[in-house]
């Protein structure tokens, strides 16, 4: 098995804690609830939201949002919230690659969650935690913790916390050569994720098993798994998952020797990476990268690949990843022929495998030792490490290393003379090369990524066709729009003239408009000064007469009768001229003694139904609808014939609609034209026009006329 291939198992293990987790509420509506949280109880449940929503992708704002709510939990002391604020910190501690802080904080959210029998906590807080024990080498508390884990879970039914304590289980598994077991576990662990429908589980575990098939060099499956991956990653919008899909992917074409299509899947997994700007995955792809252009002999710009990558995980504390970099470096240098840095390499990479426990690994650095003291001519040193990684390979059954083991045997015997062996070695090296490489496995590789990539294309054709027709109805436009070029531009000109026309005309009407509306002021502000002449001047005069005629004996009584009468006429003239009333007492006041004064002095039967009014319009506005109401009454009286009028005046809240029907003899005429040919009619038209209304004249069913007045309340009277 080569080397490529050890640290994807890591890798993916830094991705598990996402997918099986990650959730996308609406960040958006997150945030707007939060901002109308009014206690502190509920900002902190919304802050935890928060955190689970982006802790995933974006682990430094989520730590900020879970260490706001712990800092409220803490304020009001309540356990439960600090719990899940502290599990929260340990899951973005974990994304961001604090792996012993992350430890610290899941190992408090454990222990509250026991004080409080929160089981389904303490199982997420353990699976936390061995998760960071194993990127981190503690392989034995991993397992504990993972073992832990399944045990509760399946104590307390949570099913989703045993399965992911089985790929947890896996990966110690297969990191530990036993390759069977970790795939009965990665089984167990899809069986349950389809139980509950848990397709981020299910979407792993798959993954998980396409290693293992991988490993085995079982290459047509591992790429189907692969790409059903890649399909529920696309499905659920995980675009973490979907990085990892590309990865491996680029991985298959790596051991098939395609580098091209290693590098094009490659890149397409960094584009992904470098938008949810997840640095891990960024430091796999530049490792990968590097390793594709080691084997292309591109050196020099696979080494300063290797070094972002490691520079990347030495940041991240990530030391399983950092083993993987010195190792491929080593190699890198040794192709250079600089076999004494290639050496100080494979060694800082041996002794963080040993530090760590990884088993796999250290069988990789000794057996490079071997091939490398194989060169040096150094051949009782080799051997050991030959003979060891050939029985790991077999216990492993892992096609790829059995064929590398192979061909170093080979290459052995052949050095030390022994040729007989060389030449059995070499029979079951090409068997095993040929199993691996066969064409028939390469066809059906080929045919199911075809089969993928036709699909895709498919959607990206129709997409196409649609392109071709915009684009066909765009080069018609243009066709139309040069043959039109000429009559636009005489069109334009056109436009513009009437456009001048209709602007003079609309000009014309404002100012015939504000005219009406000045003369119609200026009218009553006449009727005011002469009503309020008429009333302080003639009539007091009149007053005084009356009262010296009172107190003369000689007076008549026609003449003081005379009198009273000429007084009376002229304080109405004085009223009807400026409704002194209105003033005083309101517009409702003043509606209500007009249909009394109709009914005093005429035969005409009046009913009216008038919500108050008062108060929702200026008195400008108050006497313009007065007047109106009152030019409409005495044109009923003078010309309608009828018997019976009928007045509402009714508030909608937003408008006044007053109503004014008889039963009279109605228009003869063309309605319209007796309106435009009625002087009265005109000015009532422009009162209601002069304040925002509208006024409406028709005849009535089965005789009679109807005016309708509709007036907007002005804004600052609406209540």
């Amino acid at each position: 098995m080569s080397f490529y291939k050890l640290f994807l198992i890591a890798f993916i293990l830094i991705i598990e804690t996402g997918i099986l987790s990650a959730s996308n509420p609406s960040i958006d509506s997150l945030m707007n609830e939060l901002e109308i949280s009014k206690s502190d109880s509920d900002r902190a449940e919304v802050l935890i939201q928060l955190a689970k929503a982006t802790y995933y992708d974006e682990p430094k704002r989520g730590l900020a949002f879970a260490e706001e709510a712990l800092s409220l939990s803490e304020k009001l002391d309540d356990l439960k919230l600090k719990a899940e604020s502290k599990y929260c910190i340990s899951y973005a501690q974990y994304g961001l690659g604090d792996y012993e802080l992350s430890k610290a904080s899941a190992e408090s959210s454990a222990n509250i969650g026991k004080q409080m029998g929160e089981d389904i906590l303490v199982i997420d807080s353990y699976l936390m935690i061995g998760r960071a024990c194993y990127v981190t080498g503690e392989v034995d508390s991993a397992e504990i913790y993972f073992q832990d884990s399944w045990d509760l879970g399946e104590k307390v039914g949570y099913k989703k916390g045993m399965g992911q304590a089985a790929i947890g289980l896996g990966d110690i598994a297969e990191g530990q050569g036993e390759n069977d077991k970790a795939m009965d576990l990665y089984q167990q662990a899809i069986q349950i994720f389809i139980e509950t429908g848990n397709k981020e589980g299910q979407m792993l575990a798959t993954n998980k098993i396409a290693i293992i098939y991988e490993y085995k060099g079982e290459l047509e499956v591992a790429l189907a798994k692969y790409l059903e991956f890649l399909r529920l990653a696309e499905e659920l919008e995980n675009w973490r998952a979907v990085g990892a899909a590309y990865t491996n992917i680029a991985s298959l074409y790596h051991i098939q020797k395609n580098y091209d299509k290693s590098l094009e899947y490659a890149q397409n997994a960094m584009e992904y990476y470098q938008k949810i700007d997840n640095q891990r995955g960024i430091a796999f792809i530049y490792h990968d990268v590097g390793n594709t252009l080691k084997a292309q002999r591109k050196l020099d710009e696979a080494l300063e690949s290797f070094q972002k990558a490691l520079k990347i995980r030495i940041a991240q504390n990530d030391k399983r990843g950092q083993s993987f970099t010195y190792f491929a470096m080593a190699w890198n240098y040794k192709h250079q022929g600089d076999v004494k840095t290639a050496r100080a390499n494979m060694r800082k990479s041996l002794a963080l495998r040993e530090e760590i426990g990884y088993k796999s690994g250290i069988h990789a650095c000794q057996r490079a030792l071997a091939k490398w003291n194989m060169e040096e001519k150094n051949y009782a040193t080799a051997y050991p490490y030959l003979q060891k990684s050939y029985e790991w390979n077999i216990e492993k059954g892992s096609a790829e290393g059995i064929w590398e083991s192979l061909e170093l045997l080979v290459d052995y015997y052949e050095a030390t003379g022994d040729l007989k062996n060389a030449f059995s070695y070499q029979k079951l090296a090409i068997a095993a090369k040929d199993s691996l490489f066969n064409s028939d496995q390469n066809k059906q590789f080929a045919e199911m990524q075809t089969l993928y990539e036709t699909e895709k294309k498919d959607k990206e054709i129709l997409q196409q066709e649609k392109d071709i027709l915009e684009l066909e109805k765009q080069q018609q436009r243009i066709s139309r729009q040069r043959n039109l070029t000429i009559g636009g531009t005489f069109l334009f000109g056109l436009l513009g003239f009437i456009g001048y026309r209709f602007n003079k005309v609309r000009k014309d009407r404002n100012d015939k408009r504000a005219f009406a509306e000045a003369l119609i002021y200026t009218q009553e502000e006449e009727r005011k000064r002469i009503a309020r002449d008429l009333h302080d001047g003639i009539g007091q005069s009149l007053l005084l007469i009356k009262k010296q005629m009172e107190s003369t004996q000689q007076s008549t009584i026609e003449n003081r009768e005379l009198i009273s009468e000429t007084l009376e006429e002229v304080r109405s003239i004085s009223r009807d001229l400026h409704p002194i009333q209105l003033e005083k007492f309101g517009l409702t006041a003043v509606i209500d003694e007009t249909v009394a004064k109709i009914e005093h002095n005429s035969d005409v039967f009046v009913t009216s139904e008038i919500d108050n009014i008062d108060g929702l319009f200026s008195p400008r506005s108050e006497i313009n609808i007065f007047r109106t109401i009152q030019e409409a009454v005495s044109n009923i009286l003078k010309h309608a014939d009828a018997t019976a009028v009928k007045l509402t005046a009714t508030s909608s809240g937003e408008e006044v609609l007053i109503k004014i029907q008889d039963n009279g003899i109605g228009f003869n005429l063309d309605l319209q034209k007796a309106i435009s040919n009625s002087l009265g009619l005109r000015t009532m038209n422009e009162r209601i026009k002069s304040i925002g209304g509208k006024l409406t004249i028709s005849k009535g069913k089965p005789r009679g006329t109807v005016v309708d007045i509709k007036v907007p309340i002005e804004s600052e009277k609406k209540k």
